[in-house]
């Protein structure tokens, strides 16, 4: 049965084939998987009607829809748009939002898709997508070698049909690399129209992003509940006590019972506490346990306890309050040196990102040269003019180029997935950028200006956060050495005690209403070497800080001059390198003309080609490295600690 059916599928198959070829109709009717064919067969409307083997372009995950398929309510992994996903990619599309068309599922933009999104600009010489020639193409080659995409390179095969028309038109360099990016990565940057391209990513977007949601960061700023956690643990030594006590004596000769309700207040002032409560005492009490017993309506009592001498200006309790207080101090310039630092490294994965989008241009438009000087000398080999061994060469020029694309691709890729740990969305997750986001050019920055050296050092010994942390650590110690000093001393302590009877007094008692005691209480070690050690290493420790402070400073001056040296090092590269590329323009300009005269060969031209090429790299990459070491110098200075004003002019 399955046979019989599978057979009279095949025939009605290969009617529908015939009778379409017959008919001569448009791309649409000669496809049955097209989505907008009249033969569709009513299985290729669902979402997974067609095989992913039967689909067109490279492999795909199972569930994916056929072009024009609508997607089911569901976010399956697969390559829905842009590049190939990961399975459990976020299906989100940047596309969506701006209401331009999706990518089709085949992965690859079209003639007439390729101009909505990427629409040529009207001052470009070379129109989008650019055509390849047929020599650097997928068609067979003229000594009869097998197609290039056969030969072993990642570019799937193309039919570009006939010379002329928009069907022609072949897919950028862009395009064919978008097809081997790997999942989730960012694609290449395209060519697009000012009305078309999204704002520019600038640095300050990026410097905001990673100071809401940067983890590390974030996970710092989290010491400021944890220095007030333990300052409030700190306080916890001066709360108001409560002591209960109940005692029964209900066996032997003195059957008594006694009831005490006390408040006790540990205060800082010169380590006084101070104590108020009720006590009922009631019963027979020897002779000796007496001052326990009270009226019958009981006795409020209250009194203190100060220490004269050892824990008088300070004790253990102050101490530790007094280090948690300046522990607290100590979270706010320490997390001022992860901003800085935070914003240091920032700003260089965001020019190295701008660097590689840059670098990724100039080698893109080197290779166009190179395909259109293809197309011209196969023309002329074709009219007997031109030398095929010159052709041959300038197709070896653009494999070459080909292969220094796809290396400043990969290179992009990187840059961007570095930049996205720091650039986040709203929910925090990495968001990696668009490369149509990227800058048309660096940002003019003046050169560095010595003669501000002193003043700026003078700012660097202000702003850096180290100097704060030292110093806050130095006056801890200076706590631990007034606590190890006062530890010296005898402990004398000052005590008073007040009594007032209430009720009817106890048959046989010896007692008056009021009661008033002052006592004098007096304790040393005589050795008292644990507190004479801890001096000695509580100094020792001081002189400690006081170095680490000296250190300090001269690593400050040291960073800002090093940091100016390089500054002004790379601000002179940069403008050498800028000469640099105006004098190889003006030799490749010479050069091209000499070629199109006949003077010269195709050789020499990619030289000049190449020279300047590599001219504009370098120079790019000296303007990274100023921006870099402009950001080295910030640090330096620490301008980025102190938090952004909160108004105009503040």
């Amino acid at each position: 049965m399955s046979h019989r059916m599978w057979l009279q599928n095949s025939i009605g198959a290969c009617f529908l084939a015939l009778m379409t070829w017959a008919s001569g109709g448009d791309a649409a009717a000669q496809d049955p998987r097209a989505p907008d064919s009249p033969l569709v067969n009513p299985r290729s409307e669902l979402p997974f009607g067609t095989l992913p083997d039967q689909l067109p372009g490279p492999p795909r995950f199972e569930g994916e829809p056929p072009p024009g398929a609508s997607m089911p309510p569901s976010t399956l992994p697969g390559r829905m748009f842009g590049p190939p996903m990961a399975p459990g990619y976020s299906p989100f599309s940047p596309f969506r939002e701006q209401g331009t068309p999706l990518i089709p599922p085949g992965g690859m933009l079209g003639p007439a898709s390729a101009r909505q999104i990427f629409p040529p600009t009207g001052s470009s010489p070379i129109e989008f997508p650019l055509p390849l020639p047929a020599a650097s193409g997928d068609g067979p080659d003229r000594a009869g070698e097998p197609r290039r995409s056969q030969r072993g390179l990642p570019f799937p095969p193309f039919d570009f049909g006939p010379a002329g028309g928009d069907s022609a038109r072949r897919p950028s360099m862009a395009d064919l690399l978008s097809r081997t990016t790997a999942p989730g990565l960012p694609t290449p940057p395209r060519s697009t129209t000012e009305k078309d391209r999204p704002a520019s990513l600038q640095l300050e977007d990026v410097l905001v992003s990673a100071e809401r949601s940067y983890p590390p960061f974030l996970a710092y700023i989290q010491e400021r509940l944890i220095a007030a956690g333990n300052f409030r643990s700190a306080e916890g030594a001066f709360d108001l006590n409560l002591n209960m006590d109940a005692r029964n004596w209900g066996l032997g000769y003195y059957k008594r019972n006694v009831f005490d309700v006390f408040f006790e207040q540990p205060t800082t002032l010169w380590g006084a506490k101070l104590f108020a409560g009720y006590r009922l005492g009631i019963g027979d009490w020897p002779i000796y346990y007496q001052y326990l017993q009270t009226n019958q309506g009981g006795a409020y009592v209250s009194g203190m306890d100060v220490p004269l001498l050892r824990g008088g200006r300070i004790d253990p309790k102050r101490a530790k309050l007094y280090q948690a207080q300046l522990e607290r101090q100590k979270v706010e310039p320490a997390i001022s040196k992860q901003r800085i630092e935070l914003f240091k490294n920032a700003s260089k994965a965001y020019w190295n990102w701008v660097a590689a989008g840059q670098t990724y241009l100039v080698l893109e438009s080197l290779l166009k040269l190179a395909e259109l000087r293809t197309r011209f000398l196969d023309r002329q080999v074709q009219l007997g003019v031109g030398s095929p061994i010159e052709l041959t060469d300038n197709q070896r020029v653009v494999l070459s180029r080909e292969n220094f694309l796809i290396a400043a691709n990969r290179q992009l890729q990187v840059a961007a997935l570095e930049l996205s740990l720091y650039l986040r969305d709203g929910t925090g997750f990495p968001m990696i950028p668009d490369a149509r986001r990227l800058p048309n050019q660096f940002p003019p920055t003046p050169s560095p200006v010595p003669d501000a050296f002193p003043e700026d050092l003078q700012v660097s010994l202000r702003l850096r956060p180290e100097l704060r942390v030292l110093q806050l650590e130095y006056r801890k110690a200076g706590i631990d050495l007034d606590l190890a000093k006062n530890n010296t001393l005898p402990a004398m302590n000052f005590y008073v005690y007040g009594e007032q009877n209430v009720g009817p007094p106890v048959p046989l008692q010896n007692k008056g209403p009021y009661i008033l005691e002052t006592s004098i209480l007096f304790d040393v070690p005589l050795q008292r070497r644990v507190a004479r050690g801890r001096v000695l290493a509580v100094d020792a420790e001081l002189r400690q800080a006081q170095l680490r402070i000296q250190f300090a400073r001269d690593r400050i001056t040291a960073d800002v001059k090093l940091a100016m040296a390089n500054l002004q090092a790379a601000d002179q590269q940069r403008t050498r390198y800028r000469q640099n590329v105006e004098l190889n323009l003006r030799l490749q300009q010479a050069e091209q003309r000499r070629f199109n005269l006949g003077a010269t060969t195709v050789l020499f031209l990619t030289f000049r080609e190449q020279f300047t090429a590599d001219a504009k790299v370098a120079a790019i990459e000296a303007e990274s490295k100023y921006q870099a070491a402009l950001a080295e110098y910030r640090a330096a200075l620490g301008i980025d600690a102190l938090p952004p004003p909160s108004e105009p002019g503040s």
